[in-house]
C-alpha cells in the first residue's frame, strides 16, 4: 500500500499575487510555510476493475466518469487510470474553507501517490506542476499556485511567479534561534465559519481584470513579501507582525467578500490584547486568523475566543513525502 503524508500550509504576506491574472502581467511573489497538520493518501490496487475512493463519502464505481469528487476524477484521467484501484484521504484538519490550503494539499498529496503508484518520476517539482494542472487547468477552479508549491516543497519558502509562468521556491536564510521564536509565537484562531474559497478568488479574479486599482494594491503586497524577508533576517518579529497587519489592511479592501465583521472583530480584539499583528488566513470571508503573539498574550488570546478552537503551529520541513510502498 501506497502512503503519501502531504502538510497544510499558512501564508504569511503575498496572497493572491499567485493568481495567473495578476502574475500574467506582474510578477508575483509569497512567502509561506507548511506546518505539522497534514493530510495522508492511501493508494491499493484492487482485486477487480472498479474504482473505490473514500473521503468525506465513498464512491465506488465501474466507469470513471460516473466519479463525482472532481480532483479524484481528474486525477485518474491524467495518469490514465481507469480500473481497479483504491483510494482513501484521511486528514488533521477539515478538508474545507479552513484557509490552510487543505485542498490543495490534498492534490497534492494524491499527484504524489498516483505518480508513486505508477512508478514514475516523483520529485518536489514535478507534484506540484501536476498538482497545479490538475486543479486549475483540468478542474478549473479559479486559484492561485502557491499552495500546491509549498506543500509540496515544505518549509519555510519564498515562491516566485514569473511573467513567464515559471514558479521558483527558495529557502529563507533565518537564525535558527529566530525560527523557533517566530512560530513559538504563532497561534491560530478558527473564526468558526468555513467559505467556498471558489467564490472568493473568482470574484476577486474579476476585479483584477477590470480595476487598476486593485492591482496597485496587489503590487504592494508584493513588496511587502521584501520587507517581510529582510526582517526575517534581521530577527525582528515585532516588525514581521506590524507587517502581516499592513498586508491583511491591504488585502481586506481588496474585495468586499474577503472580511466581514467577525473576522474583523477576532483580529481587533487580538490586537487590543497584545498581539504583533494578524492577518486572515486563505482566500477570504472564514477560516483560521493567525495572530503573532509573545507567550503571555496567546494564553490571553486562547482565553478570550476560548469558545473557539485555537491551536499552536510547528514548521514541517519535509513537505509531500512518501511513507509506505
Amino acid at each position: 500500500m501506497i502512503i503519501i503524508r502531504t502538510p497544510f500550509r499558512i501564508s504569511f504576506v503575498g496572497g493572491s499575487t499567485d493568481l495567473k491574472r495578476f502574475y500574467k502581467n506582474h510578477e508575483g511573489r509569497v512567502i509561506s510555510c507548511s506546518i505539522n497538520k497534514y493530510i495522508y493518501i492511501f493508494i491499493n490496487k484492487k482485486i477487480d476493475d472498479r474504482i473505490k475512493i473514500s473521503y468525506s463519502k465513498n464512491e465506488h464505481v465501474s466507469d470513471i466518469n460516473l466519479i463525482k469528487h472532481s480532483i479524484f476524477r481528474e486525477s485518474l484521467k491524467f495518469f490514465k487510470i481507469n480500473k481497479g484501484i483504491e483510494i482513501a484521504s484521511i486528514s488533521d484538519m477539515p478538508t474545507k474553507g479552513t484557509g490552510l490550503g487543505s485542498s490543495s494539499a490534498f492534490t497534492v498529496g494524491l499527484v504524489n501517490g498516483l505518480l508513486n503508484y505508477k512508478n514514475k518520476l516523483s520529485n518536489k517539482k514535478n507534484v506540484a506542476e501536476n498538482a497545479c494542472k490538475i486543479e486549475i487547468d483540468k478542474c478549473h477552479f479559479p486559484i492561485g499556485k502557491q499552495d500546491q508549491y509549498i506543500s509540496s516543497y515544505g518549509g519555510l519558502k519564498k515562491i516566485i511567479f514569473k511573467t513567464t509562468g515559471e514558479v521558483n521556491v527558495k529557502s529563507i536564510k533565518i537564525n535558527p534561534n529566530f525560527k523557533k521564536k517566530l512560530f513559538d509565537s504563532i497561534i491560530l484562531v478558527d473564526s468558526g465559519k468555513n467559505r467556498l474559497t471558489n467564490e472568493v478568488l473568482s470574484k476577486l479574479d474579476q476585479k483584477i481584470k477590470l480595476n487598476k486599482h486593485i492591482l496597485d494594491k496587489m503590487k504592494k503586497l508584493v513588496d511587502l513579501t521584501k520587507f517581510f524577508e529582510k526582517e526575517i533576517i534581521n530577527s525582528d518579529i515585532e516588525s514581521l507582525g506590524e507587517i502581516i497587519s499592513e498586508s491583511w489592511n491591504i488585502k481586506k479592501n481588496l474585495d468586499f467578500n474577503i472580511s466581514n465583521f467577525r473576522i474583523n472583530e477576532i483580529i481587533d480584539e487580538g490586537i487590543k490584547i497584545g498581539a504583533y499583528g494578524a492577518k486572515l488566513l486563505g482566500a477570504g470571508a472564514g477560516g483560521h486568523v493567525l495572530f503573532l503573539a509573545k507567550k503571555n498574550t496567546k494564553i490571553k488570546i486562547k482565553k478570550k475566543f476560548y469558545k473557539l478552537s485555537t491551536f499552536d503551529i510547528k514548521c514541517d520541513e519535509n513537505g509531500s513525502i512518501l511513507i509506505n510502498k
